[in-house]
């Protein structure tokens, strides 16, 4: 099962309906179910903003959510920065109930779990694809560990497929990567670290972490450059070491720090863009 999303889809909306619905109409019914079409798949259920879609081989599922992510830039061609088409892709393998046109169970439930995990511009599949596919690809992966999904009994271990869409190639090597890939193909990576509340406000720290969050999705929305995962960067919290070892761990050239303070019943929120090689 691969289960797509357009990401901030109804901020898109909010800025341009009209372009909005044209351009994503256009991506989904024209260049994603051409791709579903190549591989052998078939779309199940279609909303406005995403897809889900049943393949008869993982293989086939893994090669369609590769073109899907490296067709992308042509829909993105002089379009303003906030304004680009950005998906999400969850894979899963595992058993349905077929009924009708329409397909339940957790194997549904899993991948769709699985694409909410994913970063903006990747795919996000759970380890039974990992162990198919592992001898098929040239790729390199993140494991993110076990994850206790939404409605899903027993947690579910998770992989981020690292790609720059520079192509897709049969091979029988895949390495593992437990953190980012530093370089990315010779393009710096950003890292956006825990942002550190200064007051004495128990709710500052989870405010602190929405912002965080925030800032790196809004990133990872500007496909220029890769954005470090949040599971990997929050490993930093409350941290105070050599901004060029945290970097140089991270896999990232830039980082950005921030904190928020409190003064009355107003906020200061500073936020700062940190070369690592320079400090």
């Amino acid at each position: 099962m691969l289960a797509l999303d357009i990401v901030g889809y109804s901020r898109l909306m909010q800025l341009d309906e009209e372009g909005t619905h044209r351009r994503s109409r256009a991506f989904l019914n024209g260049t994603v179910e051409t791709c579903v079409a190549a591989r052998g798949g078939r779309v199940v259920k279609s909303t406005g903003d995403g897809m889900l879609v049943e393949f008869a081989s993982v293989v086939e599922a893994t090669r369609c959510a590769m073109e899907i992510n490296g067709e992308l830039p042509a829909h993105n061609d002089n379009q303003p920065l906030d304004r680009l088409l950005n998906v999400r892709i969850g894979i899963n393998v595992g058993d349905v109930i077929i009924e009708s046109d329409d397909i339940f169970g957790d194997g549904v439930n899993i991948a769709a779990r699985l694409e909410a995990l994913a970063r903006p511009g990747t795919i996000c599949v759970s380890e039974p694809v990992i162990s198919q596919i592992s001898d098929k690809f040239a790729f390199k992966f993140e494991d993110l560990g076990f994850q206790q999904l939404k409605n899903i009994r027993n947690p579910v271990r998770a992989f981020i497929i690292l790609t720059d869409n520079a192509g897709i190639e049969d091979a029988h090597d895949v390495a593992i990567a437990s953190k980012p890939v530093p370089g990315f193909s010779g393009r710096p990576a950003i890292a956006v670290l825990p942002f550190e509340p200064l007051g004495r406000d128990p709710e500052d720290e989870a405010l602190c972490d929405g912002i965080a969050d925030e800032v790196t999705e809004q990133l990872s929305s500007w496909r220029a450059f890769p954005v470090i995962a949040r599971h990997s960067t929050f490993q930093f919290r409350k941290t105070q070491g050599d901004l060029k070892t945290i970097g140089r761990e991270l896999g990232a050239r830039y980082l950005v720090q921030g904190s928020l303070r409190r003064i009355g019943a107003r906020m200061r929120l500073t936020a700062r863009l940190i070369d690592v090689e320079t400090g």
